[in-house]
């Protein structure tokens, strides 16, 4: 398996001579290439600290960190970040807009480019603040102090906890289910939020919170765009398994009864309320009907169960990828 990101290659496989081999291919064509082996890499601001004996990854990004945090500070050097314990608070969706400030033109500049170092960081190591950044990816175009205070509270609480870390484990390997949720008309144009986690084995492996880009007429119609927004993720994790060799099944976690039997039956159950739903909501149906993916139902509850499945150093920390 090769990962690329311009010219940083990492290269992985069960046998070290594949591995070899490629790196000699490139040595041939490239002449001059820097190899790093072993059990700790630095990829793209990622340190992955492999243990073989306890079978885990850890994925460590707190140079990233620090250097945005410290970049954060050199422009804004009258800034203060105090020690808080969550990321964000209830009021992360609710905006003032035209009774709050506007930032000025460099200060606008500043918290884009600081968004952006945050959103690279929490697809990565830190789902924990994903729900948070996904909400600031909204209001890059005219931030107000508003949105400059809930970024100040991100930054403030990466510095008091820098030093967790995204763990892996490969065990028990035995199907892909994914929880899905979606918050109902949870931003200010009454647009919704969608959220998904893959869980395989012991962890958590995959994370995403975004903001939905279509409004809904009902948390039935958000929860199927949830889905449909995921599907292609679903079906590329399922494709890529199956290249490394696990052929395993997967199945969608959904805590809407109404929302599981449009996917099963499609237009069979639209009534008159349903009709204005896109048909490519209805892509799913096909998918279950062929068996490559399954629907079964997840009550509210058991979503809070993966407060156990995202390791983040010690303790265990949630993930709130939905409101």
């Amino acid at each position: 398996m090769v990962r690329t990101h311009v010219d940083d290659l990492k290269v992985s496989c069960k046998a070290f001579n594949e591995i070899k081999q490629v790196i000699d291919q490139l040595q041939d064509i490239y002449k001059e290439i820097t190899v790093h082996k072993g059990d700790e890499h630095d990829y793209l601001g990622m340190i992955m600290t492999h243990d073989r004996e306890q079978g885990y990854v850890k994925i460590n990004m707190m140079k990233y960190i620090e250097g945005t945090i410290e970049t954060f500070l050199e422009e804004e050097p009258d800034q203060k970040l105090k020690q808080v314990l969550t990321p964000a608070t209830n009021n992360l969706f609710r905006t003032r807009n035209d009774e709050c400030d506007k930032l000025s033109k460099k200060r606008a500049g500043t918290f884009h480019a600081t968004v952006a170092k945050l959103l690279f960081v929490a697809k990565r190591a830190r789902p924990d603040i994903l729900l948070a950044v996904s909400f600031l990816t909204t209001r890059v175009k005219q931030p107000d102090m508003d949105d400059w205070n809930k970024l100040i509270r991100i930054l403030s609480y990466l510095k008091g906890t820098m030093d967790y870390c995204l763990t892996i484990t490969c065990t028990d390997i035995m199907k892909l289910v994914w929880y899905i949720d979606g918050s109902y008309a949870s931003h200010t144009d009454m647009k919704g939020q969608s959220g998904a986690v893959l869980v395989t084995g012991d962890c958590t492996v995959l994370f995403r919170s975004n903001k939905q880009k279509i409004n809904t007429q009902s948390s039935t119609e958000t929860e199927l765009i949830v889905v449909d927004d995921a599907l292609p993720t679903i079906q590329w994790t399922k494709n890529f398994m199956l290249e490394q060799g696990y052929d395993l099944e997967t199945e969608i976690m959904e805590d809407n009864q109404s929302t599981m039997l449009l996917m099963k039956n499609g237009r069979l159950s639209s009534g008159k309320r349903t009709k204005h739903f896109d048909i490519r909501y209805f892509y799913v149906k096909d998918l279950i009907d062929r068996g490559i993916i399954s629907i079964s139902h997840g009550s509210t509850e058991t979503k809070f169960y993966m407060k156990r499945r995202i390791r983040l150093q010690d303790p265990w920390v949630c993930i709130l990828t939905a409101g």
